[in-house]
């Protein structure tokens, strides 16, 4: 499986996966399974850099979503099978902090954040 570690997510991001979390749980085919360029969409980005394959699943990690095949082996038109965790977890929170740009950010998962 290729590396999926979870990186900072800034709190837009984090909104934006939100807002895709309900859409999927909610939502027809389109929204439970969204193509990789409609994700990558969302978040601003043109093209699926490493990069940005990365913030997309840290912040989708983030929200509660899992996609499959996962957004860094994801190929260019396929679709993503968006789903919940299999098991329920316990509810996400994040640590926000503020950086020197005045940007906010969320950190963790229950585990890391001692939930």
């Amino acid at each position: 499986m290729a590396d999926e570690s979870q990186q900072p997510v800034p709190v837009g991001d984090l909104e934006i996966a939100q807002r895709i979390s309900g859409a999927a749980r909610s939502g027809g085919r389109a929204e439970r399974e969204p193509t990789l360029e409609q994700l990558l969409s969302a978040f601003g980005e043109a093209e699926p850099t490493p990069e940005a394959r990365t913030r997309v699943a840290s912040a989708l990690t983030l929200a509660g979503l899992r996609a499959t095949p996962t957004v860094h082996e994801a190929h260019p038109g396929e679709r993503l099978k968006l789903r919940p965790p299999e098991r329920a977890a316990p509810a996400m929170r994040c640590a926000i902090s503020r950086s020197p740009t005045g940007t906010g950010c969320c950190w963790g998962s229950p585990a890391t954040l001692g939930v």
